[in-house]
């Protein structure tokens, strides 16, 4: 998505969900710590960098809002990439109120632990041990 002309649509909820906090960065410099805090700069209040030609960026408080952040994002990518697939024009959220709409997500002070990851990362930990992960050592 970071190299798509287009960025992320708002195609799926799980694009509204992080909609409101994605900045798009021309990557005009190199691997450096200037770039580092360029980026940062460009950031501002939002979570994540679509580096164009590059990657992605995501901070959060905490591992468990970057995880979701980071979830939710690729799942929303994934599921523009597979509606590409079908060289049809695709049926976006309202472009004039998707602000709002993703705002109607996260916006909402009840929500917080959802979209923070606190409600999912007990889960997430259950499925490493599941899997033999060895992020306890």
């Amino acid at each position: 998505m970071a190299s798509l002309e287009c960025g992320l649509l708002p195609l799926i909820q799980h694009a509204l969900i992080v909609f409101n906090e994605i900045v798009y960065v021309d990557c005009d410099t190199g691997n450096d710590e200037d770039a580092v805090r360029d980026v940062l700069d460009r950031l501002g209040d939002k979570k994540i960098a679509m580096i164009r030609n590059h990657g992605v960026f995501v901070l959060g408080k905490s591992v468990a809002e970057v995880l979701f952040l980071t979830i939710t994002l690729e799942h929303a990518c994934r599921c523009q990439l597979d509606a590409m697939q079908a060289h049809a024009k695709a049926k976006t959220f309202g472009l004039d109120n998707v602000a709002q709409l993703a705002a109607g997500f996260t916006g909402n002070p009840e929500n917080a632990s959802i979209f923070d990851g606190t409600l999912q990362w007990e889960g997430w930990l259950r499925k490493l041990d599941r899997m033999g992960c060895c992020y306890r050592d």
